[in-house]
């Protein structure tokens, strides 16, 4: 179980500057229990359009995951 402090810190780190801090950020929001579809998708909404296209990609990816989720 992900406990509240570790869930701020993986949605602060998806504003990382690392890239691949950013990446691993989304498959952990991803993985999050107790967060429904529609939040996790918010959050993601930020690095959806990142600089940096393998996570823009991966972003995009995950929401459309959970878009079929909702």
């Amino acid at each position: 179980m992900i406990n509240k402090k570790r869930h701020e810190l993986i949605i602060q780190n998806l504003r990382s500057i690392s890239s691949e801090v950013r990446m691993k950020s989304i498959e952990q929001l991803v993985q999050i229990p107790g967060m429904t579809a529609q939040e996790k998708i918010g959050h993601l909404q930020v690095v959806a359009n990142d600089s940096e296209p393998d996570v823009s990609a991966m972003a995009q990816e995950a929401i459309a995951r959970l878009s079929g989720q909702s």
